[in-house]
């Protein structure tokens, strides 16, 4: 639907239902002016996603297990990780933490469940990443190191970075991407986190972005909250729709 508040303020929104019928028109509602209602124009049509195309029916059905599984692991943390239970608990839901969801596509919203959770599990991440020894969980590592908000768990990951990469050999393109994004941010702590690593790691492609993040501060803005982004280097490819 395409809702215009004010034909003065020319203020458009544009809506997607997924689920709707095959053959349903877009349509324009006028508010102020009565429940006046007409075809958008064929352009517009042009761009909203068929609802019969696979990459939309495929979307769909990530979002949705993506949801159910967002719902599973909070609870299971609600069962191992809940407060007042004891260190003995704690120490088997990592366990199976590990055995169940250790999948690079549930790498980000592993982060997201566990975020506020206490050392023990956030370190128990770190580990598992560690341990698992693929690019993904490495390029994850790196995300932590760069955008995590705590201190403490920027070092923890940053150490288990720098192990990984020695043991490797070779620094991939996805850690790569992960400290180029942080040289671009508006917040000094990630780009001073990102500037540390680069340095360690000999990255020396990196020295433009470092010299522009001392000279102009970021210089594509914020890449964004949360761990979106992570998403996108770990899966290398998303098909969006808006």
């Amino acid at each position: 639907m395409i809702h215009r508040h004010s034909m003065a303020m020319g203020v458009v929104g544009i809506g997607v239902l997924l689920g709707g019928a095959p053959n349903a028109a877009a349509q324009a509602v006028v508010d102020g002016g009565g429940p006046t209602s007409y075809p958008a124009p064929a352009w517009m049509e042009q761009l909203l996603p068929d609802p019969n195309d696979p990459r939309v029916k495929e979307y769909a059905e990530q979002q949705r297990v993506r949801k159910e599984t967002e719902r599973e692991l909070r609870r299971f943390r609600k069962e191992y990780f809940g407060h007042g239970l004891n260190m003995e608990t704690r120490q088997i839901g990592l366990s199976v933490l590990r055995e169940r969801y250790n999948q690079p596509e549930l790498y980000p919203l592993l982060l997201e469940v566990f975020e506020h959770d206490k050392e023990d599990v956030r370190f128990g991440l770190l580990d598992m990443f560690a341990e698992t020894g693929t690019d993904e969980a490495d390029s994850t590592l790196a995300w932590e190191a760069v955008f995590d908000g705590d201190e403490d768990m920027r070092d923890a990951a940053r150490e288990r970075l720098l192990a990984r990469v020695s043991e490797v050999g070779e620094v991939s393109n996805r850690i790569k991407l992960v400290v180029s994004a942080g040289l671009q941010q508006a917040k000094n702590s990630e780009v001073i986190a990102a500037a540390g690593i680069a340095e360690v790691l000999n990255l020396y492609e990196m020295v433009p972005l470092m010299i522009a993040a001392q000279v102009g501060g970021s210089t594509q803005g914020a890449a964004g909250e949360g761990t979106g982004n992570l998403g996108w280097i770990m899966i290398a490819q998303q098909q969006a729709f808006v």
